[in-house]
């Protein structure tokens, strides 16, 4: 007897990983773009990884909520 479902995994490589959140068949990616400046990057991905889109950002992300059809993004202002 053959299951009819099959989990399946796939890896995807992030440089400069900060966090990961995700909702449905959907998650969002935070890195910091490089070293040398003060930019960050979210990229929406689906649930096989490939990115859909993303925005570059000035500011360091603290948290990120993730909803059906919304990206919340929380950082510290000093």
């Amino acid at each position: 007897m053959s299951c009819c479902c099959c989990i399946q995994k796939y890896i995807k490589y992030v440089k400069n990983l900060i966090s990961i959140t995700a909702c449905g068949d959907y998650c969002c990616l935070s890195t910091r773009a490089d070293e040398l400046t003060n930019q960050y990057v979210l990229v929406l991905c689906n649930s096989i990884g490939t990115p859909l889109d993303s925005k570059y950002i000035g500011k360091s992300p603290t948290s990120i909520h993730m909803y059906a059809r919304t990206v919340q993004l929380y950082w510290h202002t000093p």
